[in-house]
């Protein structure tokens, strides 16, 4: 029970009204002092010039203990009539302050996890033996999930899967050539979360427009994501959810961009008829804009995207591995277009 001294709601009370003493509806003093010096005094005796009195009550283990109030003490010198019944009101509205009334500031802590057996899930990253896929297969597998990551060739997949944790495993997948994906990831029993980073660098213009280059590219993000999926749509357990990298070209495009902005707004385009194909399923795309710590862009001195940027930097991979977080696991998120550019596109 909260203890209910030294009361000082009740003393501002009191002062409106001399000569009564105010009870408390739901409070239970276990300290035997007075309540605030206005008589309710733990031996029962008067306070000052005014009488009190002591309410208790026999417990279960028959000791007395004190009653909590519900009515006003009355004082020899208190109002009467339909004064009382004004009072009794007031005596109402302080009581139920009080009972709200908590002894002491709960301290902030932030959320942690409760102990207990953990539901292991099953996460594969598909690029995930570099840049940011290796970022977050260092998140998953630190979480104790289930990881597997997949890089063009077996030894290299194999090589980072040892240097993340040794129960990471290695597969080779070559989205560039998607008729080989479904050998590849026929020992993938189950899926929870799957993500695709893998990217192309297929750099090309309108002027010098290389075939071979655009259809590596488009056969890579758009043939091979997409056939990726519809792999292991069939292993996917009841609350599994994808998420595609696009790309801020998207939206920005640059010199050279020409196929990678094209394919990453394809993406924007799979995405939603990938949502109502593998419902109840979700799929989302996140589109990163220039990633400040990123081995490509980290060395750069005086980037000039920085100043261009209103966060006055560039995002981080830890924030992309985070909105990629959120959206594998907000289950109210699909189909849609996520954004971690630092607000670049409003400038």
């Amino acid at each position: 029970m909260l203890d209910a001294g030294p009361d000082l709601a009740v003393q501002g009370v009191a002062f409106l009204f001399p000569g009564r003493e105010f009870g408390l509806t739901g409070v239970t003093s276990t300290s035997p002092t007075t309540f605030g010096g206005w008589g309710h005094a733990a031996d029962g005796k008067a306070d000052g010039n005014r009488t009190g009195r002591r309410r208790t009550q026999t417990t279960a283990d028959g000791s007395n203990d004190r009653l909590p109030i519900v009515q006003p003490f009355r004082g020899t010198g208190g109002p009467s009539g339909r004064d009382r019944s004004w009072a009794d009101r007031v005596d109402r509205f302080v009581a139920a302050r009080i009972s709200r009334i908590r002894p002491h500031r709960i301290p902030y802590r932030p959320y942690v996890h409760r102990k207990g057996p953990r539901i292991v899930t099953t996460s594969i990253i598909v690029g995930g033996s570099g840049g940011l896929g290796r970022v977050l297969a260092q998140r998953f597998a630190g979480r104790g999930d289930t990881v597997i990551i997949t890089s063009r060739t077996s030894e290299r997949a194999k090589t980072v899967a040892v240097e993340i944790a040794r129960t990471v495993r290695g597969l080779a997948v070559d989205l560039s050539r998607p008729e080989t994906i479904e050998g590849a990831l026929s020992d993938v029993r189950e899926v929870d979360n799957l993500v695709i980073t893998a990217i192309t660098e297929d750099f090309t213009t309108l002027a010098d427009f290389d075939i071979a280059k655009a259809i590596h590219a488009v056969t890579t993000k758009l043939v091979g994501y997409t056939e990726t999926v519809r792999v292991l749509h069939d292993r996917f357990t009841p609350g599994a959810s994808v998420v595609l990298f696009g790309g801020l070209a998207k939206e920005r495009p640059y010199p050279g961009s020409t196929m990678v902005t094209t394919i990453n707004a394809g993406i924007t385009g799979l995405v939603k008829t990938l949502a109502v194909q593998i419902a109840p399923h979700r799929v989302n795309a996140i589109h990163p804009g220039m990633v400040g710590d990123h081995p490509r862009w980290r060395d750069v001195p005086e980037n000039p995207q920085v100043s261009r940027t209103p966060i006055g930097r560039l995002v981080t991979m830890a924030e992309v591995a985070d909105a990629t977080d959120f959206l594998l696991h907000n289950t109210g998120v699909n189909a849609q277009d996520l954004f971690v550019d630092g607000g670049v596109r409003v400038t």
